[in-house]
């Protein structure tokens, strides 16, 4: 296993790395583990994506690489990723539908006898939520009307130029990369002990060349 560390710190590209060993070792198999910037608040460290497509180190913020995959290397490629960060647009974007959630629950539920006494510690995000078109356009008028991608587009076009899409992490961060680290080290340690990857790695292999 090797850790390859980052552009900015080694001024290598990880993909050159990756290929100059395979070169030599010739490994039947590949697994990347990386960090990904999530798509969601939601999906921030409490998830694990598993994919045969390959992965592209750093194009998560905006850094244009190289990708490891079956089609640059030829060799079947795992790639494993923790989402770690999110940036300003998917946090304000997700909290502007969890205030439309939050208003539409409020508006349907506020008055009701088995909420009186808990209304203000209930998570309305695992309640049963139908969110009004009307009510959107109620609380944001204009941006009210705008569909998920439209959203996203505008957020993009106020924070980016002026340099505040900025990424984000969890202050318990450190704690987290411990969990995930034993999470996933104990399953593939697992996988390799118990052989399974003999019957695993010729599906792999026929896929990534289909």
């Amino acid at each position: 296993s090797i850790m390859p560390g980052v552009v900015g710190e080694t001024g290598i590209d990880t993909f050159l790395k990756i290929k100059s060993i395979t070169k030599d070792i010739k490994p039947k198999l590949i697994i990347t583990i990386d960090a990904l910037a999530s798509g969601s608040i939601n999906h921030l460290n409490k998830t694990i994506q598993i994919t045969d497509t390959g992965i592209e180190p750093g194009s998560g913020i905006g850094n244009k690489v190289n990708e490891i995959s079956f089609d640059s290397l030829n060799i079947p490629v795992i790639a494993i990723g923790i989402p770690t960060v999110v940036d300003a647009i998917n946090i304000v974007g997700d909290t502007i539908n969890y205030m439309y959630k939050q208003f539409s629950f409020s508006k349907n539920n506020i008055n009701k006898a088995k909420y009186r006494f808990t209304y203000g510690n209930i998570n309305y995000l695992k309640e049963d939520v139908t969110i009004d078109e009307n009510d959107k356009e109620k609380i944001f008028g204009l941006i009210g009307k705008l569909d998920e991608i439209e959203l996203r587009k505008l957020l993009d076009e106020v924070l980016t130029p002026i340099g505040y899409n900025l990424m984000v992490t969890p202050k318990e961060i450190d704690f987290l990369i411990d969990i995930f680290s034993s999470i996933l080290s104990t399953g593939i340690n697992q996988i390799f002990a118990k052989s399974y990857w003999l019957f695993f790695l010729p599906i792999v292999s026929w896929y990534c060349k289909r």
